[in-house]
């Protein structure tokens, strides 16, 4: 298995998706893993809402 190790994520742009970002303090989601797909994409699962995110690269 290869071992991908992050050492700095800059996220710069909006956002897209199909939930309105929370405000803090009223965060609904916990992090719990992070994965890099082969394209770049970099995959978040969620443990409270059994969802994974999926960040992709658009160069726009």
């Amino acid at each position: 298995m290869k071992q991908v190790i992050i050492s700095s994520l800059l996220v710069v742009g909006g956002f897209t998706g199909t939930d309105s970002p929370a405000s803090p303090g009223s965060a609904r989601a916990r992090p719990t893993g992070l994965a890099m797909g082969p394209d770049g994409s970099v995959y978040i699962s969620d443990s409270v809402t059994g969802r994974i995110w999926i960040v992709v690269l658009t160069g726009s």
